[in-house]
This record gives structure tokens, C-alpha cells and sequence, in this order.
């Protein structure tokens, strides 16, 4: 059986980026392990989007101070709460889950 193909490439033809294969597959196994240690250690961080929850946007009259936003929130009995500005100096965004066996809804 002949193989037509094969007489496109020379028999001693050597490529010159497969020297770095080793390396390469050191670097790879490195980073693999890296990335394994991190997620075990540190943990995935889920959204709201995968975790649910409450996203509020809230407008006041007058430009507001985020730490006091965050410190009565904080007092709510909330879970996972986070308070962070939102286009304009008077709107705040408010990320939140309900209490543990509470209402989402309600809690709003």
C-alpha cells in the first residue's frame, strides 16, 4: 500500500518548538496543580447568580455615606451582604440573601 502524502514531508525534517514541549508540560502541570490548590483552599466565589438572593438598587434625595448604608444593613440579620455605589453619589447597590427559613420576599 503506497502513501501518497508521506513524500510531502522529508524523513529528517525536525521542528524547532518541540524542544520546549517539555517545559511547556512543566509549566502546564505546575499551573494545573495551582489552580486545583486554589479552589480547594480558597474556595469557588459564587455570584448571586448561582447562590440567589436579593440585588436592590435604592435612590435617596441626598448623596449618601456607604459605611452607614453597610452598618445598618449589616444589623438586618442578612446573609452575604454587600453594599456598593451605584452610578450617582446618591444610589447605593444592595446585594443580599434572606435569613436562614425566611421569606425572600418578605425580607424586602
Amino acid at each position: 500500500m503506497k502513501w501518497p502524502f508521506i513524500k510531502l514531508i522529508p524523513k529528517n525534517t525536525k521542528f524547532g518548538f518541540v524542544r520546549f514541549s517539555i517545559p511547556a508540560a512543566i509549566v502546564s502541570v505546575v499551573l494545573c496543580v495551582a489552580s486545583l490548590v486554589s479552589c480547594f483552599t480558597l474556595g469557588l466565589n459564587f455570584g448571586i447568580d448561582f447562590k440567589g438572593g436579593t440585588v436592590v438598587e435604592a435612590v435617596w434625595d441626598k448623596p449618601i455615606n456607604l459605611a452607614q448604608v453597610r452598618e445598618r444593613v449589616g444589623n438586618m440579620n442578612l446573609r452575604d451582604v454587600g453594599v456598593q455605589d451605584f452610578q450617582e453619589p446618591n444610589q447605593a447597590m444592595i446585594r443580599f440573601l434572606p435569613p436562614e427559613g425566611a421569606d425572600a420576599s418578605a425580607t424586602v
